[in-house]
């Protein structure tokens, strides 16, 4: 049965906002498995503005969800309006804005605070058994809202992101940007993208067809 993707987006640029290839890569990993989607976001300012030409700071006023629905050609909804029902999936793309507009894990770490929107429509799909993915450092914040519980999950093969996982209380795993963990109990996938070095937007795209290849298998819950 197709699968109803909710994926969020944390603006547009992987430096301050969603990392794009991996925005582009799950929208069409997502419509080659038969799946479809709506993209929500929230409709405040990003923390900051960064030049992805130089990688120093702008003096500019960026809309989160403005910024997104250049990644998906306008089709942009407000985080709010967001209805757990109508979707089976909720997924993270990956970017710098996850953790720095969505929470402020980049600044202070394991003490840092999810954005209550973000961190409610995660409680929501949580306690709802439905799954949800989480690309890059996007996982962080899953970890971070459920750290209550341990979970399987990835940041990556770096010691920093690693580590960090673990602090949560979690079961950290490193892994290649082609693969995936699954964690069966919370219904929770990650797949490092970017945060690892190496990686390609080839890996990353491998990666996300093997994640919504897994999620086809499960039952359906709208």
């Amino acid at each position: 049965m197709s699968k109803k993707i909710a994926i969020i987006l944390s603006g547009c640029g992987g430096l301050d906002g969603a990392e794009v290839s991996e925005g582009v890569c799950s929208l069409l990993a997502i419509e080659n498995a038969g799946f479809s989607w709506e993209a929500f976001s929230l409709n405040e300012n990003q923390k900051n503005v960064i030049s992805h030409s130089n990688m120093k700071k702008i003096d500019q006023t960026r809309n989160m969800m403005a910024e997104a629905g250049r990644i998906v050609h306008g089709k942009i909804n407000e985080l709010k309006d967001l209805k757990i029902s109508h979707f089976d999936v909720l997924w993270f793309v990956g970017g710098y804005g996850v953790v720095s507009s969505f929470s402020d894990l980049a600044e202070k770490g394991v003490e840092g605070t999810v954005h209550p929107e973000i961190r409610q429509v995660i409680l929501d799909f949580y306690q709802a058994k439905k799954p949800m993915v989480g690309i890059c450092i996007a996982p962080s914040i899953i970890a971070k809202t459920l750290s209550d519980h341990k979970l399987t999950i990835t940041l990556g093969k770096s010691d920093e992101y690693t580590n960090l996982l673990k602090n949560l209380g979690h079961d950290a795993r490193k892994i290649e940007s082609d693969e995936f963990v699954y964690d069966e109990d919370y219904k929770i996938y990650s797949t490092p993208a970017f945060m690892n070095e190496d990686a390609t937007v080839l890996m990353i795209y491998e990666a996300l067809q093997k994640i919504t290849k897994k999620l086809a298998s499960e039952k359906c819950h709208l």
